[in-house]
């Protein structure tokens, strides 16, 4: 069960959307303990409030054509998490510049990503560069670390009705026995019909 507030700004250009929200879980209807619940690995009435706060900010200095994205995200809980609720960083979806085949997770963390943006004027393409932090909190990490950080170039735009994005990232810093590819290269495609 949980509760979302969601709140978008519009000003001079500027663009402001953050949201909060608050997530607990609750037993129904004499549902039966899993495996993992009845080994203490998770609590059943766990608790976990995340936010998120991104912003794209438009340079009048450069007629348009260059846009900061910044975005922040957190995730806390003083419970016992199951794996599908912690909170993860090293992917595309959080701190780039990692393969994705492994992840730090943890029941309390953030990420901060930056994008940079160059609007260029042939067919809704944008150029971009990112550099990304990622940060687990707490003290029950038994794992590599708690801190990841990336960079990312791509190209990003829309050809007919598809959508498409280009990137190559690579870790800027990273636990000693984390492994990550040194380089990594990728691409998403979404069609709209």
């Amino acid at each position: 069960m949980g509760i979302h507030l969601n709140h978008q700004h519009y000003f001079n250009k500027k663009i402001v959307d953050a949201s909060i929200g608050i997530q607990r879980s609750l037993p129904w209807l004499s549902s039966t303990a899993t495996p993992e619940e009845q080994a203490g690995l998770y609590s059943p009435l766990s608790r976990i409030v995340h936010g998120n706060l991104q912003a794209m900010m438009k340079f009048d200095a450069t007629g348009d054509k260059f846009t900061w994205a910044p975005r922040l995200s957190a995730q806390f809980s003083p419970d016992k998490l199951a794996s599908d609720n912690k909170f993860n960083i090293g992917s595309r979806w959080s701190v780039r510049g990692f393969d994705g085949e492994n992840s730090l997770s943890g029941n309390q963390g953030w990420y901060w990503r930056n994008d940079f943006i160059w609007d260029l004027a042939a067919h809704e393409r944008q150029f971009y560069l990112g550099a990304d932090i990622g940060r687990l909190i707490g003290a029950d990490l038994y794992q590599k670390g708690k801190v990841l950080s990336g960079a990312v170039s791509g190209l990003r735009g829309q050809l007919w009705s598809t959508q498409y994005d280009l990137f190559i990232s690579t870790p800027l810093s990273k636990p000693d026995k984390f492994h990550s590819d040194a380089l990594n290269m990728g691409f998403s495609l979404q069609w709209r019909y």
